[in-house]
This record gives C-alpha cells, structure tokens and sequence, in this order.
C-alpha cells in the first residue's frame, strides 16, 4: 500500500491543490529531458511585427511524460460516461493546457525573460527532496499511483526552487512588488481584495464522507442558530477522538487560498456562513470545511504586519504570474498533432 506521507507530498507537487497558495511552479532545463520522452508540445507567443518567417516564438519545449502525467490526472476527475461527451472532452483538453502551463511552465517563461537560473540554494533544496522521495519504500508505487516517473517528480521538485528565486529576484528588482507599509495599508482599505474568515476543516477517510458530512452539517446549523463556530464542533472530538482544526485568518488577500475557498469567503456577508466544502487541505487529505467570514481586524493587521506583507506579496506575485501567461500559446509537435491529446499512452 502506499504510504500517505508519499501520496499526500506528490499530490501537493502535482495538483499545487493550493489549496493553499505555494510559490511553486517548474523549470525544466536543469533536468534531463530525455528522459522524459520527446516533446510533446512547446509554449510560445506569436510576434505582432509582419517579420518573415515563422511569427511563432517558441520559449518551453514540454516533453511527453510531462503531459501523460497531466492527462492523466485530468481524467481521473471523470467517469467513463462522462468523458463520452465531447464537451467535458474539449474541457478536460483545456484544463490539461491551462494546468501545464499556470501550475508549472509560466516560471520557466518568466526565467527566461529575467535570465535566471538555479542558485546553489536552490540546487541543494532539490538534492535533498529528491533524495528523501526516493529513500521511501514506496517510492515506486507511488510515481505509478501519479502517473509520474522519477524525472516528473524531479522536474518539479526542481520548479518549487526556481520558483523562489524567480520570486526573491522580482521582490528585489521590481518596482510593483514594493512592499511600502502605506501603499499596503492603502491597498487592504481600497482595493476590495482582502478579507477575514474563520473556519472549521475536519479530516477524514475519504470512506466515511457523508456521515462525516452529516456531523459537519449539524456543526453549521448551530452555527446559524447563534452558536461559536469552535464551540459548535467541540463535540466532534469527544465523539470520535479525533482532531478537527480551528482558526481564525484575521486578514488575508487574494491568491493566498485556493479558488475554491477565496470564491467561497467573497460570496459571504460579514457573519455569513458557507455550506459545507468538500475540498482537501494543505497535505493533500480530503477534508471538510466550514468558513464563516468576519471583519479584518486592525489589530491583528498592527500586530502581524509581516504576514500581511508577506500575502500581498504573493498576490502581486500570482497577479504578475497570470499577466505573462495571457498571450502564451501552444504548438503540438508535428508527431502528434493529429492525435487528442487525451488519448495519450
């Protein structure tokens, strides 16, 4: 059987589920690309000038067993049935571009254009990971349970350390990502992108959802009658002897949780309380949550400025990101372009 630990850190490194926002994406050329097959793909823009010659500028090859891996992943999130329909086919095909792109090589673009490349830092972090995963005895089952393969694995592994130097590098260098106290104070009372929440995230099996679901149910109902969030759930633990988690985010912004839970809070009134979410946390667990959203505290923000800027940071990070990857493009290689992608082998 494969261990949790190993699934839930591969799930992390693949899905990036997140969940909770990590500064991790890929760069590719510190790996060797063979062993990931041939390409596949290669991601581009295409000049505006009338220039002779192929207008397409070709800055990423992506290679084979990285987009088997993708696919591979994207379809395990339908059925047999539904992937008879052409529309959740054409989305899923979508989805495979959209995530090779923002969850890894958007870095490798933004690399590029800043001539950045592994600090020592970095290439140590990456020695040390891979050789953690590939000391566990399940190691192989593992990649196999991921559709990946050693490379995959260290390709993004190696994506998570560049990551942080690309990002160290533009918080040095660049003037958007001026970390001024009065600017950010500026931007948590005007710009409409921060928020407070507390919230309830119970783990479990991934057998017993729905009468875990039930429990979480009840939770919500007496939080709408008046009652504390945590005092609400106090129960749970004494029932089942297991641990539920509370806390209370007193000023966050944007990009610093998953899309799933930022849409959640922002649909919320001050008080208001979500549904139950089925989502999973940060190590890659299923997990139940209730989010009940508060106003920013002040205080908090006084007393915990460097958290603050930290987070509005990594969103003027995300923001940057997804600036560079609106005219990025895609090339199938011409061995497969005939071929849909979602029936790669």
């Amino acid at each position: 059987m494969v261990k949790k630990i190993m699934i839930r850190r591969i799930i992390a490194l693949c899905l990036a589920i997140l969940m909770l926002v990590s500064l991790t994406a890929v760069f590719t050329s510190c790996g060797d690309e063979k062993s990931m097959g041939p390409t596949y793909m290669t991601i581009g823009y295409t000049k505006d000038d009338e220039l002779e010659g192929d207008p397409f500028v070709g800055l990423v090859d992506v290679p084979y067993d990285m987009v088997y891996c993708f696919v591979k992943q994207e379809l395990a999130a339908y059925s047999e049935e539904e992937l008879k329909d052409e529309n959740i086919r054409a989305k899923a095909r979508e989805n495979v571009i959209n995530n090779l792109i923002e969850r890894h090589y958007i870095v490798h673009v933004m690399a590029k254009e800043l001539d950045l490349g592994l600090t020592e830092d970095a290439r140590a972090y990456i020695d040390s990971e891979m050789k953690a995963f590939r000391a566990e005895k399940d190691y192989e089952a593992m990649l196999e349970a991921m559709y990946a393969t050693d490379a995959v694995t260290e390709e993004l592994v190696t994506g998570s350390a560049l990551d942080t130097v690309v990002y160290d590098f533009l918080c040095d260098f660049d003037e958007r990502f001026d970390d001024d106290p009065d600017k950010i104070l500026a931007d948590i009372a005007e710009s409409g992108k921060w928020y407070a929440a507390e919230y309830l995230v119970l783990q479990y099996d991934g057998i017993n959802h729905d009468a875990r679901k039930g429990d979480m149910e009840t939770v919500r109902n007496e939080v709408l009658g008046g009652k504390g969030l945590k005092d609400a759930a106090s129960w749970i633990q004494k029932l089942y002897k297991t641990e539920y988690r509370y806390a209370l985010d007193a000023c966050f912004t944007e990009s610093i949780y998953s899309e799933e839970i930022e849409n959640a809070v922002k649909a919320l009134e001050i008080g208001g309380v979500s549904e139950v979410i089925d989502t999973y946390d940060a190590e890659g667990f299923p997990c139940l949550m209730i989010l009940r959203r508060v106003a920013i505290s002040d205080n908090y923000v006084d007393k915990n400025f460097d958290t603050v800027k930290a987070n509005y940071l990594v969103r003027v990070y995300e923001e940057y990101r997804k600036e560079k990857m609106k005219d990025l493009e895609v090339v199938i290689a011409d061995a497969y372009k005939n071929d849909d992608i979602l029936d790669i082998k």
